[in-house]
């Protein structure tokens, strides 16, 4: 789920807004450049810093996996107060950059009672609290055989250090209860609606309202839920019944997800395409 109310910050203001020296910020955005960029065009080129390039340590007492890169907030960004008496932190910028910090990898801040004549570390709390802390990734394919054991295997892989807690869930996703509430990927829609029918079984409409059951057991316990699924309907092959009733189902489903959800998004061949939510109709 989207939220709307994030603002969008490019790297030219984010260095701006934080006031950092250029030697300082030349070392820090180069840290997160891509491979190939010299330090002087990752500092001061145009374009968006990538976001998978952070580096980061692992703590050998807690296990915890902390970015190189630590954001210091001695120093937020001010504004006139309201009554006209002194200036105040601009929240909004706070969580801005708060918010672009985050999103190209940084989780280490830095903060004090004594910064900002004590208000940084409330101002630098509201910006945090609003991600979740916790990712969860739930893997709704039965591994069977080597096969299968190998495909869990290499998907494992691609998730590590990405944060992801993953969670095995074949069916019945409302018993499914989460740690804490966070963030959560499911995949895929394909793999779950195949073992309810398959495995439990049921009508047409039981197995539809379990796995949408399930869903809104997932949405109240999560702050933003990624549903995978697919399209298979376009292959123009001939099924047998049960394929066919497989095929069905699972374009009720997506259906039913579509309505329910803030933002839909068609991947084709790797190219996005946002079929609902922001800039839906610019990209159709």
């Amino acid at each position: 789920m989207e939220d709307k109310n994030k603002k969008d910050i490019n790297r030219r203001d984010f260095i701006k807004i934080v006031g950092i020296s250029a030697a300082t910020s030349t070392g820090l955005l180069y840290g997160c450049s891509s491979k190939g960029t010299s330090s002087s065009s990752g500092a001061t080129g145009e374009g968006e810093v990538p976001t998978d390039k952070m580096t980061y340590r692992t703590s050998p007492t807690t296990g915890d996996r902390v970015s190189l890169l630590g954001y210091g907030c001695m120093r937020w960004p001010l504004k006139p107060a309201p009554n006209g008496n002194g200036e105040v932190i601009d929240q909004d910028a706070v969580n801005g950059l708060i918010d672009y910090a985050i999103a190209h990898g940084v989780n280490y801040f830095d903060t004090s009672p004594a910064y900002v004549q004590g208000f940084s570390e409330k101002a630098t709390g509201i910006a945090l609290s609003r991600h979740p802390r916790d990712k969860y990734y739930i893997a709704t394919m039965r591994p069977w055989g080597a096969e299968g054991a190998a495909r869990v295997k290499k998907h494992r892989a691609m998730r590590e250090g990405k944060g992801f807690q993953t969670i095995e869930a074949f069916h019945t996703l409302d018993d499914l209860r989460l740690p804490e509430k966070g963030s959560l990927m499911l995949e895929c829609m394909s793999n779950l609606l195949a073992n309810e029918q398959f495995e439990l079984g049921g009508t047409d409409a039981e197995i539809l309202d379990r796995i949408q059951q399930g869903i809104q057991n997932l949405k109240e316990q999560t702050e933003d839920l990624i549903i995978v699924t697919n399209e298979i309907f376009s292959d123009g092959c001939r099924y047998d019944a049960e394929t066919v009733r497989y095929i069905r189902l699972l374009g009720n489903l997506n259906i039913r997800m579509e309505e329910e959800a803030d933002a839909v998004t068609e991947v084709v061949y790797g190219i996005p395409i946002r079929r609902k939510g922001e800039d839906a109709n610019e990209q159709q």
